[in-house]
């Protein structure tokens, strides 16, 4: 079993499928906790009839950002989730779905809502970019 991931290959596919684990999930808490921060920002200037162009341009820096870092971490995630689904016979690393069907089922899950996840984050930085465009006309 151990075979699957070290066959042939002096580097540990196990340990490259942990640390893009360990990436995706960590920059979505960023992304997520970025996007309850800023919904209280916002919400909160409104109230106060006081949301200024700088406020609106710091939001917009960080909504590319965020979705720099999303975007990242489903392509991250879902090329580990590739090999495993396919393998690599280069390096002779065997395809694991096949052994770990729901483990790869629920990956699959989980890059499928990251991908529209990084859509919905780019649309609302577009509207974002369109509500600072139309505050300093």
């Amino acid at each position: 079993m151990n075979c699957l991931f070290t066959c042939g290959s002096s580097w540990n596919f196990e340990t490259k499928v942990v640390e893009s684990q360990k990436y995706f999930v960590v920059a979505l808490s960023v992304a997520c906790f970025y996007s309850i921060v800023s919904t209280f920002v916002t919400v909160s200037a409104f109230k106060k009839h006081s949301c200024s162009a700088v406020l609106l341009l710091n939001l917009a820096i960080m909504d590319a950002v965020m979705v720099g870092i999303v975007a990242s971490a489903t392509g991250a995630g879902g090329g580990v989730a590739y090999l495993g689904l396919k393998g690599n016979k280069e390096v002779r690393w065997g395809k694991i779905c096949h052994i770990y069907d729901k483990f790869c089922r629920h990956v699959g899950g989980a890059i499928a809502v990251s991908l529209f996840a990084s859509v919905v984050l780019l649309l609302l930085s577009i509207i974002s970019v369109l509500s600072l465009y139309k505050k300093i006309r």
